[in-house]
């Protein structure tokens, strides 16, 4: 178990998940042999250690979308994982314990596996599942590591990124740069604040954790929690990571200060387009609501 899971989880097992927010996140066969041939964790860990090796501008512009293809891998790990811990549970007699066993290494967590099994689909075959849910738990144990990683990385680039290099000069095409990037970073802080708010309500909704203690730890007000109830009913168990859910919360913060960071440029480009006597349809035609 890694130690983002020691003081939080109701899951034991690896049951770290992501928001399906964005991303088709639908049921995957597990029929084959390994469900997870495609993903190579290695490939993935050294991208990561170039982005966190490479000056904070372009590691600001590469973590994003690595964090989404990074959160769609992970979840097809704990997919496989889940369903060959069912069908070893349907199919072949296991106890909850047994798989807890298998999974995490601790036994006394089968009520912990008890609810994750239950919730996930049976498969009608599996090849050597005995051999292959340790398999997808060492998969999705090495890419949750993965993700805290790319979550550090985004909390540490995002703020030391530089702005004003890339500013053109003219005021009108400043402008313009500054509506499209706050729009990007506040449409991508809207999705990371939602898959936070999303697993706070799993923790609530399937594992029995107090509202008020999930929204503490995601540093926000429980309305904010208890709003993503609905879709906690419809999302797996395993969807729980009380350590994602901070480490997102983390992520929000640093993309909200860049939000505020290209807003005052984009107010200050308006200042110029305005003394420089650029018509009020130009200016406003970006977003800007001027007086008067």
């Amino acid at each position: 178990m890694t130690d983002v899971m020691t003081d939080i989880d109701m899951t034991g097992i690896n049951m770290t998940g992501i928001n399906m927010t964005g991303i088709n996140m639908t049921g995957i066969s597990m029929t084959g042999i390994d469900a997870l041939a495609d993903i190579d964790v290695a490939a993935l860990d050294r991208r990561l250690t170039a982005m966190e090796r490479s000056h904070p501008d372009q590691g600001a512009l590469d973590v994003l979308g690595f964090d989404v293809e990074l959160r769609k891998a992970y979840r097809r790990a704990l997919v496989a994982r889940d369903e060959t811990a069912s069908y070893l549970v349907d199919r072949h007699g296991w106890s909850y314990s047994d798989a807890a066993q298998a999974t995490c290494g601790h036994r006394e967590h089968a009520g912990r596996m008890h609810v994750v099994v239950d919730w996930a689909r049976t498969p009608e075959h599996l090849d050597r599942p005995d051999a292959m849910l340790p398999r997808y738990q060492h998969v999705a144990g090495r890419l949750r590591k993965l993700l805290t990683r790319t979550h550090n990385l985004a909390v540490h680039a995002l703020p030391s990124a530089r702005i004003e290099p890339y500013l053109p000069e003219d005021p009108v095409e400043r402008l313009a740069h500054c509506s499209q990037w706050h729009r990007f970073v506040g449409t991508y802080a809207d999705s990371v604040l939602a898959s936070r708010n999303l697993y706070g309500a799993i923790l609530v909704r399937h594992h029995d954790w107090g509202v008020h203690r999930v929204a503490e730890l995601a540093g926000t007000d429980a309305d904010q929690i208890e709003v993503a109830a609905a879709a906690a009913q419809h999302n797996p168990p395993s969807d729980a990571d009380s350590g994602m859910l901070r480490e997102l919360a983390a992520v929000g913060d640093a993309l909200d200060f860049n939000a505020r960071r290209l807003q005052l440029a984009g107010e200050q480009a308006v200042r110029d387009c305005e003394a420089a006597g650029v018509p009020r349809a130009v200016i406003e035609a970006y977003g800007v609501q001027l007086a008067g």
